[in-house]
């Protein structure tokens, strides 16, 4: 398996969604209770309820800085926030079965403030989980749950090289591929000690790269323990598996219809002879709106040349206007579609869209060409295919 980025157990923060946003006003405490079973659904019987307590002590990021705690559960985004009081701040909640989470620090207390370095992944499990961090909240040390202590074991053991990667990445490309291939080979001795804990699952596909190989998912999978397999996160790992197998670069796109903003039916078979991007994103997306200025451009360059983008939003019912809105304000003047269902957007299960930005490349002919483009890799490919 090669390694093509190392991510800093930050997956999460790249287009973490803003769907639910609850201000805490002055008090330094908030509880949340929350399911995650879909609606009109009845997975009690698979529901493991966990009551948590968070409880952290990140040192004084100023008077104004808030504490956000994020996470998906279901159809639903959770974006909670509270005040950091002398450098702590607490979240109590209810959720059925472990989440994986991410701790947002906004030394600013807005949204728009969030950089890597000041996230924190934690996993929501019954207990107290305690978090401490003397300096850089993305190596603070989360303890006191098993998951969590599991996950800050694999991050502690990632911190030397994770440092060395940062100076290598000043050095040369060469030096930093040897530190990635030692992340590679601690990775996988992590993954085959820790058979029985459903953090392996996820260290499994974070650190498997930006397009990881279905085959080596499924060989580490099957190196898990017949518990963690048939657990709610094991089974959900073979549904990513398969939706990532239908979306490999050379497979034939999956065809979907959604309707439009006028509300007429939209098909990615009405876009056969065209190479055409399927963005997905959405109006509250604040990493998708940075994105769409190079969407744009690639647009504008190749789109007498055969090709195309088709939008799909992964807004709510709730949110159409604000969708409506940001297509203006950001000159998306392409097809753009959407079933306003958020993350169960059908387009989005098909592709196995678990983050956006994201994108598929798919040639005249229906096959996926690549993925995952962000930046100037858009335009780069496409001066190659069209010129």
């Amino acid at each position: 398996m090669v390694i093509n980025s190392i991510k800093i157990l930050m997956v999460a923060f790249i287009g973490f969604p803003f769907l639910v946003f609850a201000q805490a006003g002055q008090d330094k405490t908030v509880t949340r209770q929350i399911g995650d079973s879909k609606p009109g659904t009845n997975n009690a019987a698979n529901d493991r309820v966990q009551n948590y307590t968070i409880k952290a002590e990140i040192g004084d990021f100023g008077p104004s800085a808030l504490a956000y705690l994020n996470y998906v559960s279901g159809a639903e985004s959770v974006l909670d926030s509270v005040p950091i009081v002398h450098g702590k701040f607490e979240f109590k909640g209810l959720v059925k079965n472990p989440l994986k989470a991410n701790i947002l620090i906004s030394p600013e207390g807005n949204r728009k403030s969030f950089a890597a370095k000041n996230v924190i992944p934690i996993y929501l499990q019954s207990g107290t989980i305690n978090i401490l961090s003397t300096g850089d909240p993305a190596f603070a040390i989360v303890s006191g749950t098993p998951m969590n202590h599991i996950n800050s074991e694999f991050s502690t053991l990632l911190k030397p090289s994770k440092l060395r990667l940062q100076a290598a990445r000043e050095q040369s490309d060469k030096v930093a591929d040897e530190v990635i291939k030692e992340q590679h080979e601690l990775t996988r001795k992590f993954i085959v000690g820790h058979p029985d804990s459903e953090v392996s699952l996820d260290v499994i596909y974070t650190y498997a790269g930006k397009t990881p190989s279905v085959d080596t998912l499924e060989w580490y999978y099957k190196t898990l323990s017949k518990e963690v397999k048939n657990s709610r996160a094991g089974k959900n790992f073979v549904l990513k598996i398969d939706a990532m197998r239908q979306t490999n670069i050379g497979s034939m796109a999956p065809v979907f219809t959604q309707n439009d903003t006028a509300g007429h039916p939209v098909s990615l078979k009405d876009f056969r002879g065209k190479y055409v991007l399927i963005d997905f994103w959405a109006s509250w997306c604040i990493p998708c709106r940075g994105e769409n200025p190079h969407v744009v451009a690639a647009y504008e360059q190749f789109k007498n040349k055969g090709f195309t983008v088709l939008g799909v939003s992964l807004d709510s019912e709730k949110g159409k206007q604000a969708w409506l809105k940001a297509i203006k304000e950001d000159g998306l003047i392409w097809t753009q579609v959407a079933d306003l269902q958020a993350w169960n957007n059908s387009a989005a299960k098909m592709y196995d869209v678990k983050s956006i930005p994201q994108n598929f490349l798919i040639g005249p002919d229906g096959k996926i060409l690549a993925k995952y483009l962000r930046g100037e890799k858009l335009s780069e490919i496409l001066s190659a295919l069209l010129k």
